[in-house]
């Protein structure tokens, strides 16, 4: 592991702001044509989210309905996969990190000699999911967006859109060889587990899944 050769690695917890509730439609929709869905499977889809409605209901009390132009439907298996269909090619604006999803929420990584190098790579890669995320209408939510650093204990400024996002746990974490247990226990089976995402079916699609359609 990383952690051992004495990398520095900067991680960043990325979380979309009402993602699910925010998504384009029409922009999903090319997205399916994209991906090899036309004709009718794609005016099936373009059915399945038009002319929606929502209303709230509070103890005995319901509101009037409203059109909802937006988004897509929570609480089924439909909505959470085309949730991840319309960010799977989030990861391909990330030039220099590893980028990991997980339904709206998403992890950006990497590895490097010295921490300049680790911020400068992470900061351009962020402006790029920035650039990312205002096409297709979704926006980061600065305030739980947040960083950790290992193997320094630099004070550095990870930013997005020009502000400075917070550090997860107050500080960076220095491993020294007394200390290394739990950190990497930690850190590796985040590890395990993010290579684990996209095998069981809960991460971002290749575009080769799509073939199977």
């Amino acid at each position: 592991m990383k952690i051992h050769d004495n990398k520095v690695i900067l991680v960043v917890f990325l979380d979309l702001q009402r993602a699910f509730e925010t998504v384009n439609r029409n922009i999903l929709l090319e997205k399916l044509k994209k991906y090899g869905i036309r004709n009718m499977e794609l005016k099936w889809f373009e059915s399945y989210l038009s002319n929606r409605t929502q209303k709230t209901k509070v103890n005995n009390s319901t509101s009037d309905s409203l059109g909802a132009s937006i988004g897509v439907p929570q609480g089924s298996v439909l909505g959470v996969l085309l949730f991840l269909i319309y960010v799977n090619d989030m990861a391909k604006v990330v030039q220099r990190s590893k980028l990991v999803l997980f339904a709206d929420d998403a992890l950006l990584y990497v590895c490097c000699d010295a921490v300049e190098e680790c911020v400068n790579i992470v900061n351009d890669d962020l402006n790029n999911l920035c650039c990312w995320s205002k096409m297709n209408k979704l926006k980061l939510n600065i305030n739980k967006t947040k960083f950790m650093l290992f193997n320094s204990n630099y004070n550095v400024d990870i930013l997005i859109d020009s502000s400075k996002i917070e550090i997860a746990i107050g500080r960076s974490l220095p491993i020294s060889p007394c200390d290394r247990t739990a950190p990497i226990a930690w850190f590796d089976t985040s590890v395990v587990s993010m290579n684990g995402f996209s095998k069981s079916g809960n991460a971002s699609i290749s575009d080769e899944d799509f073939n199977l359609l």
